[in-house]
């Protein structure tokens, strides 16, 4: 089996273009600020129209790269990477199998049909993260996980599968 790895190749660029674009528009705000505390109308005006045209081009990059991008189906062994700040979040599909009951008795769910138990492992890649970020805790973004059949159904976690999951998991601590 070939390992497939799943990273957008502009993830950099992406990057640049953010912290590039604050920094323009924090610069460009500061000469607005001073243009209007010396009463520089004109060149206020001039400021601003820069802070939009740049505000404007980022949105339209930023729109343009969500529109063009496409969801990544992982089949076993596959690695799909989210490209953060200052590493990457990695996700693989480990296992994948049927079931008609979840749980252990007394706790069990059970399945109309079957339940596809999928096992996704995700991890932040030593390889990637950046050396100056330090050793503090990482916690990613919720993601939204769905199997999808040869025919293109999605399937989301089943009522039953995540009501077993919550009572195995006991309170939620706030």
């Amino acid at each position: 089996m070939t390992q497939s790895i799943s990273m957008p190749g502009s993830a950099p660029l992406a990057v640049l273009a953010l912290l590039g674009t604050g920094l323009a528009l924090f610069l460009l705000f500061l000469g607005i600020v001073f243009a209007l505390a010396t009463r520089r109308r004109v060149l206020a005006k001039r400021l601003v129209a820069a802070a939009l045209a740049g505000g404007g081009a980022y949105l339209g990059a930023l729109l343009l790269f969500s529109f063009t991008s496409r969801e990544t189906n992982l089949h076993k062994g596959d690695l799909k990477y989210f490209c953060e700040i200052d590493c990457h979040l990695a996700y693989s599909l480990e296992e994948a199998s049927r079931t008609k009951v979840l749980g252990v008795p007394p706790q069990t769910a059970a399945a109309e049909g079957s339940f596809s138990v999928v096992t996704v492992k995700t991890w932040f890649d030593p390889k990637t993260i950046a050396s100056f970020r330090g050793n503090g805790p990482l916690t990613p973004k919720p993601r939204a996980v769905f199997l999808v059949d040869e025919s293109g159904r999605r399937y989301g976690v089943s009522p039953p599968a995540r009501r077993l999951s919550r009572s195995l998991a006991g309170p939620q601590r706030r």
